[in-house]
């Protein structure tokens, strides 16, 4: 008995560094989400996800629905929908995992199979009235692609990217200036700032350790 005892606090002993550190990387990681910085987020729930053992799927779980949380949050509907599914395909009790996977395979241009998951949203919230909306726009989007308008669309491919670009305006009263919204460069000045933020906190951490070892005189002048 007293060998069974001291075995449990042996691995006791082991494991309990992994549970904290483990705890450290979910907090910075929602830390980041809570703060907006959904790149750095992504990077860190994954990490995070990476250490959380199968065993413990209530966290790995809420972890992949994050991950896909984040990738909604920074407008990439290919890799929101692979992991809202994979939360989804989890059992994961929020029914907003449904949604926006419903949503994401919208964005995707797969109106059939959006329908499909948007029903299923509706059977675990009857209530919300965003399903009927969201499978009528669906049902128009499939409509209008079999019976297009007598338009024609050319792409301006000196103004598009492989991002979200929008709202674009005239500048000028001879049309030669075109004011738009582009979010490849909203995500590069992103992950700028974002880079910048990480540097001033490993500035700041190195300020307060030299503070610590007498230098307090020279930080405040």
């Amino acid at each position: 008995m007293k060998r069974l005892i001291l075995i449990i606090i042996l691995l006791s002993i082991i494991t309990l560094p992994e549970v904290i550190a483990q705890k450290r990387k979910s907090e910075r990681a929602y830390a980041s989400f809570e703060a907006g910085e959904y790149y750095d987020a992504i990077d860190r729930f994954k990490d995070a996800y990476s250490k959380t053992g199968k065993s413990d799927k209530n966290t790995r779980t809420e972890l992949v629905f994050m991950i896909a949380e984040c990738y909604r949050l920074t407008n990439d509907p290919k890799n929101a929908e692979t992991w809202y599914k994979l939360a989804v395909k989890s059992s994961y009790s929020n029914p907003e995992a449904q949604y926006y996977l419903a949503e994401s395979i919208k964005k995707n241009g797969k109106y059939q199979q959006a329908i499909d998951e948007f029903k299923k949203f509706k059977q675990v919230a009857p209530s919300d009235a965003r399903a009927d909306q969201e499978i009528r726009s669906c049902e128009l989007s499939i409509e209008w692609q079999r019976n297009p308008e007598a338009y024609k669309v050319d792409e301006l491919k000196e103004l598009n990217s492989r991002e979200a670009d929008f709202s674009p305006a005239y500048a000028r009263d001879d049309f030669g200036v075109v004011y738009f919204t582009s979010f490849a460069m909203m995500q590069q000045e992103t992950r700028r700032m974002e880079q910048q933020v990480r540097v001033s906190r490993i500035s700041l951490k190195a300020a307060l350790i030299r503070n610590q070892n007498g230098a307090l005189r020279f930080l405040l002048r």
